[in-house]
């Protein structure tokens, strides 16, 4: 039922971004009051909160790889992928993840819009890669 706790069997999330800013934060509040179990993986944590208060557990990576590792020793039941700027950052992620990931670009469009923006052919395949 909709906004019924999952108590019985949480899901777990992993959220995984280059940078977590207050967005990640918000989201993993509201999935935590509903019963989910989440996780952060990021390069950096943008925002000033007490992390812990956010998320079950949180790492600091330093590269794709190590988020594919991470993955692996975690296994989430689904990732939630923030893809900021650029999508090429997290390909390896996305491609190799062993479990199901939401694609969430949700900075990409803004530098998109942005007159002097060009994107590369590898962001255009990894677009065009998360289509099919």
């Amino acid at each position: 039922m909709r906004g019924e706790k999952n108590t019985s069997n949480p899901k777990h999330i992993l959220f995984v971004a280059h940078k977590a800013r207050i967005r990640e934060s918000k989201l993993a509040f509201t999935a935590k009051s509903c019963g989910y179990r989440i996780t952060l993986a990021a390069h950096k944590i943008d925002f000033n909160d007490d992390s812990n208060k956010y998320f079950d557990e949180h790492y600091i990576m330093n590269n794709s790889w190590q988020y594919l590792k991470l993955i692996r020793k975690i296994n989430p039941d689904i990732i939630h992928l923030f893809v900021g700027y650029t999508n090429a950052h997290m390909l390896p992620v996305l491609r190799f993840s062993p479990v199901p990931v939401v694609y969430d670009p949700y900075d990409c469009l803004r530098g998109m819009l942005h007159g002097k923006y060009k994107h590369s052919k590898l962001e255009e395949w990894a677009e065009k890669y998360c289509i099919q």
